[in-house]
């Protein structure tokens, strides 16, 4: 499941903030789900001592899995940095690898060992291109497995042309405007559920900017998710990835949930990008005299408020799911599942919040502050038109040719004469200078 909405100049920055705030679930998810230069880009610039630490936080099991998703190039520096920051350890006798919670270097070389290489991975692991525009998934044995249109139970349209959204329509038994509203990136999150059809409908929010050309131009999709019992049909409009092969999946209804606490991952992972875009934006406005600025803490704010609006409408359908579960054969593990997505989104939505109030409160103080400058700029002109007005009249006095008389009549040559009227004229308006100055900030102060 993809939560890659982030520009790619904030992604090491997300990255590792995710992993110091121990969010470790949400930092693999972004790592794993990027795509593979991403990724590379992400173990060769974070910091060894984060990936250390977020490694060592995981048990074996999850280690291998993570190795095993990641791209060959970021799989061989990711283990050059592991065995760099491991202690090397020599003995494998002398370690109880049952009650070890350091990652050594017999961890590491674990992690790597029985990895595939890209020619021997088999045709079904590998991730399906977003130019298909459909992909079909079985589960096998916990895991999304590409599978034929026949015996899938997941498939997922991307961008669905007119063919795929008559086939849909057709299929899903559902009209135009229902498949237009998956569409539609300003359509409000829901969910409806036909007991008859046994068909469940969901609209589904995620965050959906442009990334890494208008940061501060926050955007969101629709994601449309069909559940019957024995099949679960997916439409977005996006082209990153939802699904891919190897993914964990026991059941339709986990797929469901795990699509779902993955875009809440990718609203969190949004929120940070936000924090670090209004930092940037102040730091600029501190010595800005123009609007451009504002402009972007504008939009920034207008974007988070409708984010908001997105999560706590997901928030209402994961409530709405959760009074459903029973009757859509969500099992107990599902239940517990979905709570802690509701948990999750919870608190994104505070966070969200928080970020709202903080930006809206500082617009008017940011505002004042361009007005300081652009004063504090007027100050220093007229300090300038005041100096140089006087020495303007003098210096033309000075140029007339009645200077130069009087310096014959009293026998001074002209170069001697000049050098003194500049110099005074210099000592005079330094003098004005300070005068002046000194008068400003004295009135500026009251």
């Amino acid at each position: 499941m993809s939560v890659r909405n982030v520009g790619r100049d904030h992604l090491v920055a997300a990255f590792e903030e995710l992993i110091e705030e121990d969010q470790t679930q949400t930092a693999l998810e972004l790592l794993v789900a990027a795509e593979p230069e991403e990724q590379l880009e992400l173990v060769t610039t974070s910091s060894p001592p984060l990936l250390h630490a977020l490694f060592q936080a995981l048990d074996v099991d999850d280690r291998l899995e993570v190795t095993r998703r990641l791209s060959e190039s970021a799989r061989d520096s990711l283990l050059r940095i592991l065995t760099e920051t491991a202690e090397p350890v020599e003995d494998a006798q002398a370690v109880d690898t049952n009650d070890d919670v350091f990652l050594d270097s017999l961890d590491v070389q674990a992690m790597f060992q029985g990895l595939p290489e890209e020619s021997d991975v088999h045709p079904a692991e590998t991730t399906p291109s977003a130019t298909v525009g459909r992909f079909d998934f079985a589960i096998v044995d916990g895991r999304l497995r590409e599978s034929d249109p026949e015996h899938a139970s997941v498939t997922v349209y991307v961008d669905p042309s007119g063919p795929s959204q008559r086939q849909l329509l057709e299929s899903l038994a559902i009209d135009e405007h229902t498949l237009a509203s998956v569409l539609d990136p300003d359509e409000i999150a829901r969910l409806e559920h036909d007991e008859d059809d046994h068909l469940t409908f969901i609209v589904w929010k995620r965050p959906g900017r442009e990334a890494g050309v208008h940061p501060e131009l926050l955007g969101l999709t629709s994601i449309g998710m069909f559940l019957r019992p024995n099949a679960l049909t997916i439409v977005t409009s996006g082209e990153s990835i939802l699904l891919r092969a190897g993914d964990r999946a026991v059941s339709l209804q986990d797929v469901l949930l795990r699509i779902m606490l993955a875009t809440v991952n990718e609203f969190l992972v949004e929120l940070k990008a936000v924090k670090r875009t209004s930092r940037e934006i102040q730091a600029e406005l501190t010595r800005s005299i123009e609007n451009h600025e504002l402009l972007r803490m504008f939009n920034l704010s207008e974007g988070l408020v409708h984010h908001i609006n997105a999560i706590d409408a997901n928030g209402g359908v994961l409530r709405r799911l959760r009074a459903l579960g029973p009757r859509l054969g969500f099992e107990e593990r599902d239940m517990d599942f979905l709570e802690d997505i509701i948990i999750d989104n919870t608190q994104c939505s505070r966070q969200a919040q928080v970020f709202s109030t903080v930006l809206a409160g500082m617009l008017d103080a940011r505002a004042n502050l361009v007005n300081n400058n652009m004063n504090i700029l007027l100050k220093n002109l007229t300090i300038v038109n005041v100096i140089f007005l006087p020495l303007g009249v003098i210096a033309s006095m000075g140029g007339m040719s009645e200077f130069s008389v009087m310096l014959d009549d009293h026998g001074i040559p002209w170069s001697v004469g000049y050098t003194v009227f500049t110099v005074a004229l210099l000592a005079l308006a330094f003098a004005l200078w300070l005068a002046v100055s000194a008068y400003v900030t004295v009135a500026w102060k009251r």
